[in-house]
């Protein structure tokens, strides 16, 4: 290369070289040149034949030189900077107001040939001052926009970034210089990587530190924690982590869902963090909020608080309600064993007795349970429409135990109902297909005196009773006023539509004639064959009593038994009790028409004992199960009765009796779990159970085996944040210490305020990957517009295996406010500034990031133009040439042009000599 001129030495210098300068001996050719054109010119005019000449003398020089690649080298001091102005939250407004008093200067000092430019930052970078702002009259304006972003905007600080920005922006021309001024406090990105890649492309960074707000005093509640099993009303300790600049003391406020918990604690807190414990308690099982909040301090000399908005942390936390049972009891006194066994075992038990059964089980209370025991109870208890609630309650998962008694099963005329369609035992009896078992005659009084709510509860009644009833047994229904009229002759109880349109059809009329009736009704029983022969007298009034007495014992010695309800104060007691007396039945008196069907129900179900055997009666054990784990039921005490019912194929049989009869039995129906147990609760048959020692335990098991499918296992949930990444894992391990694997798992998170009043928390799930054998994990932000608002999650995660759950595992966390305001040490550590990397932190990071590019702390905005090293960039000047000598070209041709035209011939025709 070979160098042709240079300018003198200063701030830019420029030199021309040729890269090929082996192209200049062809210059010899230009001698001949001059002498062919000064001799061939045409042209007689001596003055233009040497200009022509010289031009075509130019040009063939101006080819050798172009051909040699002529080259422009420009060799400059110029700096070309960035300055990146920190404006997030963690700066002060007195360190605002350096800033724009170091922008100003910045802009003096960057004169020709120097270039300027400056952002601002905070989450995102901003330019704000361009080269062409450098002189505008608005500049005043233009850099008052270092200032804090509105919004969430300041809420963090991302050096990374700016540093990648502001490398983008620097010419390459010249010296490319970046200037940080931050308090060093990043949020977000990696600037070390960062500088290191400026430092790569030969970018220097200059850092002024900022002094953030640690000048003004500051201290917060950094986050509040507590055990993962906690328990109602039981004390736990809550922490409360409090973070300071400087040691301080402060007043600390607790508040459960809104309300004080005692009385404010004034608390010494050193630099840096300080956990305080406060023992607290959860008061219900909904979803408690405890806030802290740190409140001014009249008694305290400390400086003002910078940033008041962290001086308030939440955590949300819900516990588990206990399991719960809903029993529905015949009789009270039947269902206490099973309520206070249920209860030793830590269930929470309701009991109703049977006049609230429809109530009890309405949907609302199906939706709380997670087991329903109906005890002894008779079907005229419930209504259809409860029935298909419960249907769909097991259906849906629910749970639900029916146990004997003489009022249930098929005693209790559930034969053929859609109960009986939900148990896993049959209840009709082959015996029953050969002889019915029971033939039952009411005898209803019609006459005026019954007219009105009299009559139409009757009616009712005698339809509930021939419902209640095994389709096998007999029934007849005579009414009678002045005469009998039999109006349902003796049938199977199976025609129960054909009988409660009967039983429609009586009305009220005439007198009262209790012999007629009575007799009418013996000797529709007389022609049965069944093994029991009952029946049923209802009367309001006064009636002959001549004949009665004898047709009540030849009944009896028919072996037909009679009981009598008498209704109202006018009713003959004298005559219905000698009835029920000589005819081996019951007397009811009820002077309230309403009691009638439930007198009704009470009777036909204390005859109608089909299938009920009261005898000692051993237990055998027939099938394993884990509601009988631990439990010698081949060593029970014997149970005095039970009632016969029939397993069927698909359940699983547990506990029979001697005879083979079940006893205990189950199986699944959709969702749910339905057990039958056909003995009773209570002290008729199982009085000797309820002092078996392992009684509690029995039923305990058998609850929660029956009860809507909950977790088996729970295990611990490990959840942390970190840069608005919440990281959560649980390691599930089995019993003999074996990883759970394959399991799906499902984490449900809750979003609480917990600040905002009426605010309501939004929920979202996400899957947990299997990152390892039995080790779930996921990771997720949290929610954005948390802000500078503390807040709290709710954890819960399911673990499933083919739609049934295995385990549960419950946490919670607490969101603190922004890390962009967290207060910091004057000697904080990178630990407890929160970056568990180890990574420098404020003026070490500053110092870090200008020992990697270079560069160093400047003392003075004016350094950040000094000492640059000269750059050298280069321009070919081979077009430019080549252009030139073009138009000189045209300038030759265009002179031969006139030369021709003034001597008179046309500039194309050649001179004739």
């Amino acid at each position: 290369m070979a160098k042709l001129s240079s300018a003198p030495h200063g701030v830019t210098t420029v030199r021309l070289a040729l890269e090929n300068p082996a192209w200049l001996w062809l210059l010899v050719f230009c001698v001949p040149v001059i002498w062919i054109v000064a001799v061939a010119w045409p042209v007689e005019r001596r003055g233009i034949r040497w200009t022509a000449a010289a031009i075509r003398t130019v040009l063939l020089a101006g080819l050798v030189v172009a051909a040699a690649r002529p080259v422009r080298f420009i060799d400059t001091a110029a700096v070309s900077a960035v300055a990146l102005f920190d404006v997030s939250a963690s700066i002060s407004e007195g360190e605002l107001t350096r800033e724009r008093q170091l922008a100003r200067q910045l802009l003096n000092a960057a004169r020709d040939p120097h270039q300027l430019r400056i952002l601002r930052f905070a989450t995102e970078p901003s330019e704000i001052v361009t080269p062409s702002h450098t002189s505008a009259p608005t500049l005043d304006s233009t850099l008052s926009k270092i200032a804090h972003p509105i919004g969430d905007a300041a809420l963090g600080t991302d050096i990374a970034r700016a540093l990648a920005l502001a490398v983008g922006l620097a010419d390459p021309a010249g010296a490319r210089r970046v200037l940080l001024v931050s308090d060093g406090r990043p949020t977000a990105g990696d600037a070390l990587a960062q500088a290191a890649r400026l430092a790569d492309l030969g970018v220097r960074v200059d850092t002024i530190g900022l002094g953030s707000t640690a000048a003004a005093g500051d201290v917060a509640i950094d986050s509040l924690s507590a055990p993962s099993d906690i328990r109602p009303h039981a004390t736990f300790p809550l922490g409360i982590r409090i973070a300071a600049d400087r040691p301080t003391r402060v007043r600390l406020i607790l508040k459960r869902d809104g309300q004080p918990v005692d009385a404010p604690r004034r608390q010494s807190v050193a630099a840096g963090e300080t956990t305080l414990t406060w023992n607290t308690r959860v008061e219900n099982t909904s979803t408690s909020i405890f806030s802290a909040h740190i409140a001014d301090d009249q008694a305290s000399t400390t400086t003002p608080d910078a940033h008041p908005e962290n001086d308030q942390g939440i955590l949300a936390i819900t516990v588990d309600a206990p399991a719960r049972v809903l029993i529905v009891a015949g009789h009270m006194t039947d269902a206490a064993p099973l309520a206070q066994a249920l209860r030793a075992q830590s269930i929470d038990t309701d009991v109703s007795p049977r006049a609230r059964a429809v109530e009890a089980l309405d949907a609302t209370a199906l939706a709380r349970a997670d087991l329903v025991v109906l005890a002894d109870l008779p079907r005229p208890a419930l209504t259809n429409g409860v029935v298909g609630r419960l249907d769909t309650y097991v259906r849906d998962g629910g749970g639900l135990l029916v146990t004997g008694g003489p009022n249930a099963f098929g005693p209790g005329g559930w034969t053929g109902s859609g109960l009986e369609s939900l148990l896993p035992v049959r209840l009709d009896l082959p015996d029953r297909r050969d002889e019915p078992t029971l033939a039952l005659a009411l005898v209803i009084d019609r006459s005026g005196s019954m007219s009105g709510p009299k009559m139409e509860l009757t009616r009712k009644a005698a339809r509930a009773t021939a419902e209640m009833l095994p389709p096998d047994d007999l029934i007849a229904i005579v009414a009678f006023d002045s005469q009998a009229t039999t109006v349902v002759p003796l049938q199977p109880a199976a025609n129960r539509m054909r009988i409660a349109a009967d039983i429609g059809r009586i009305q009220p009329t005439g007198g009262t004639n209790i012999l007629a009736g009575l007799r009418e009704a013996v000797d529709q029983l007389g022609t049965s064959r069944a093994k029991k022969k009952h029946a049923i007298l209802i009367s309001d009034g006064q009636s002959a009593t001549e004949g009665i007495a004898d047709l009540v014992d030849t009944a009896a010695a028919s072996r037909i038994t009679i009981s009598t309800i008498g209704v109202g104060d006018g009713v003959d007691d004298g005559l219905l009790q000698l009835i029920a007396r000589r005819g081996g039945g019951r007397y009811y008196h009820t002077r309230d028409p309403a009691s009638i069907p439930r007198i009704f129900t009470r009777e036909a179900s204390a005859v109608a004992t089909t299938g009920v055997v009261e005898r000692p009666t051993t237990v055998v054990p027939r099938q394993r199960s884990t509601m009988l784990n631990g439990l010698s039921v081949d060593r029970t005490p014997l149970l005095g009765g039970y009632v016969r019912t029939r397993a069927r194929a698909q359940a699983d049989l547990l506990l029979a009796t001697d005879s083979g009869d079940p006893l205990l039995a189950r199986w699944s129906v959709g969702l749910g779990q339905v057990v039958a147990w056909t003995s009773d609760l209570g002290p008729r048959w199982a009085d000797a159970w309820a002092r078996w020692p392992p009684y509690t335990k029995f039923w305990g098991q058998v609850a929660r085996a029956t009860m809507r499918a909950r977790a088996a296992k729970r295990f611990p949930l490990t959840a942390r944040v970190d840069g608005g990444i919440v990281d959560v894992s649980i390691e599930a391990v089995g019993d003999n210490d074996q990883f759970l694997s394959g399991l799906d798992a499902t984490l449900e998170i809750t979003d609480v305020g917990g600040v905002v009043p009426n605010e309501k928390p939004a929920t979202r799930r996400i899957a947990l990957s299997e990152s390892a054998p039995g080790r779930y994990e996921a990771r997720f932000p949290v929610a954005p517009d948390t802000g500078a608002r503390p807040g709290a999650l709710l954890l819960r995660a399911k673990l499933d295996r083919d739609g049934r759950p295995v385990a549960q595992a419950n946490g919670h966390l607490s969101i603190p406010f922004a890390p962009e305001l967290r207060p910091v040490a004057a000697t904080a550590t990178a630990t407890n500034a929160g970056d568990h990397d180890l990574a420098p932190f404020g003026p070490d990071l500053l110092a870090a990031i200008a020992a990697r590019t270079g560069g160093g702390a400047l003392k003075s905005p004016d350094d950040l133009f000094r000492g640059a090293a000269p750059r050298r960039t280069s321009q070919s000047l081979r077009t430019p040439l080549l252009v030139a000598l073009a138009l000189l070209f045209i300038v030759d041709v265009a002179m031969r042009r006139l030369a021709g035209m003034r001597r008179g011939r046309p500039p194309h025709q050649p001179d004739a000599r």
